[in-house]
C-alpha cells in the first residue's frame, strides 16, 4: 500500500510557504518507508507532484499541508 504525504517545509517563511511531497510505502506488518519526491517547492508544484505520484502508484493522498 502506498500513501502520498504533503507537508509544509521547515524552510518556509511567512512570505513564501514551501512544501515537501513524500511517497510512503507500507508493508503488512505496519511499518513504512518514506521516499522524498519533491523538496522545498511551491504550492502549485507540490499539488502537481502529489497528484502525479498518487496516480502513478495508485496511492492515497494525505494532505497535512492543506494544499489539496
Amino acid at each position: 500500500m502506498y500513501e502520498v504525504k504533503t507537508e509544509e517545509c521547515c524552510h518556509s517563511t511567512k512570505s513564501r510557504k514551501t512544501y515537501n511531497v513524500n511517497l510512503i510505502s507500507w508493508d503488512r506488518r505496519g511499518s513504512g518507508v518514506s521516499f522524498g519526491k519533491a523538496f522545498n517547492v511551491g504550492k502549485r508544484a507540490a499539488k502537481k507532484e502529489a497528484l502525479y505520484i498518487a496516480e502513478l502508484y495508485n496511492a492515497e493522498i494525505v494532505d497535512n499541508a492543506g494544499i489539496m
